[in-house]
């Protein structure tokens, strides 16, 4: 969601004393209780906080966002990320899926923001994960921050340096080429900034952002991850703010009760990315009652999504998002853990774990 932000924050080395942990102070105020799961049926929303950051779960966390947003055959880019990343056979075509697999210059770009994302969201904030109890898979990934008075979602230019060393100087992670002269990037942060200030001006938790794994979109794990997010955001009595872009994403946001409260242009030079009314943000106000009133209608989730299959696919096929050779694929969970460790980052299987 707010992807230019989301550059600015970071992990530091221990010791300079940026990082926090989840139950302590956020400016004048306390940060809302941590839950700490919630089960249905067939999976479990878990929070992920900084003493998972270099584990195999935080690798795999950061996976499912990257390969969902970085777009493949069967399934669109994140739009914004896509324009940003200014591949020159896709200009104008930011919201379809891509015509191959990802090139290497692609995984990289979408590596380093995504595990920035979650690096951030993890040390400053919270990240929820839903996961299936059968294989001890993340099938769903949110990045957010919690209510807090300090902008902890806004980072400066010593953070900036000390990611690039912490994360790139070690070699466990690469820097994109042309990242740092990437004047795409600094357009997308001024207007999130802008629209962010603007909408968002209290407390609230912002959602920066949600993914689920391609190959088991649209079976509701998505919503089931939000609307536990939505519940916590209920029980605080604040809002909940993301920015996003593209008809498809905007669908998802406004089935979980967020509203457009503004589309703005990103306009960079010459450039413009402006598709379905540029960037959208979004504000979902908080409902009356407690979370555990609220989460109820988690279980509800699957059947709402399955009822709204086909209009989905229909609005897919209208906006072009659609790949004449995308298909479902057949190997669901095992195909999607097999083509993130062989193609994008090597995920190491969580113990216990099952292919």
């Amino acid at each position: 969601m707010d992807c230019l932000t989301s550059l600015y924050g970071g992990f530091l080395p221990q010791g300079l004393g940026l990082r926090r942990r989840p139950d302590e102070k956020y400016g004048v105020t306390k940060m809302p209780p941590i839950r700490e799961e919630h089960e249905d049926e067939d999976t479990y929303v878990k929070f992920l906080g900084p003493d998972i950051a270099g584990t195999p779960l935080f690798t795999e966390f950061c996976a499912v966002l990257m390969v969902s947003m970085s777009g493949s055959l069967r399934s669109a880019p994140e739009p914004i990320l896509d324009w940003v990343f200014n591949e020159s056979d896709r200009e104008g075509r930011n919201f379809h899926f891509l015509d191959g697999r990802p090139n290497q210059k692609r995984k990289i770009f979408f590596k380093f923001i995504l595990t920035w994302i979650a690096t951030h969201a993890m040390s400053h904030g919270a990240c929820y994960a839903l996961i299936d109890p059968v294989t001890n898979a993340i099938v769903a990934a949110a990045a957010c921050f919690p209510p807090n008075d300090d902008n902890s979602h806004e980072m400066g230019t010593f953070t900036w340096m000390s990611m690039v060393w912490s994360l790139c100087m070690t070699g466990s992670l690469a820097f994109p080429e042309d990242l740092s002269s990437n004047t795409r990037l600094s357009a997308v942060e001024e207007t999130s900034r802008r629209l962010h200030a603007a909408h968002a001006p209290t407390r609230h938790w912002y959602l920066k952002a949600i993914a689920v794994a391609p190959s088991l979109q649209g079976k509701g794990y998505g919503t089931k991850l939000l609307r536990h997010i939505t519940a916590l955001a209920d029980e605080a009595r604040v809002p909940v703010y993301a920015d996003t872009a593209g008809p498809r994403l905007q669908r998802f946001l406004s089935q979980n009760g967020l509203e457009v409260v503004e589309r703005a242009a990103v306009v960079d030079g010459k450039d413009t990315f402006d598709a379905h009314g540029g960037m959208i943000s979004m504000l979902r106000r908080p409902r009356q009652g407690s979370h555990e009133e609220a989460v109820k209608v988690v279980t509800r989730s699957t059947q709402e999504d399955t009822a709204n299959e086909a209009l989905d696919k229909s609005m897919v096929a209208k906006e072009s998002f659609y790949h004449p050779r995308g298909k479902e694929p057949a190997g669901g969970l095992k195909e999607f853990r097999m083509y993130v460790d062989s193609s994008m980052c090597s995920i190491r299987v969580l113990q216990g774990s099952k292919m």
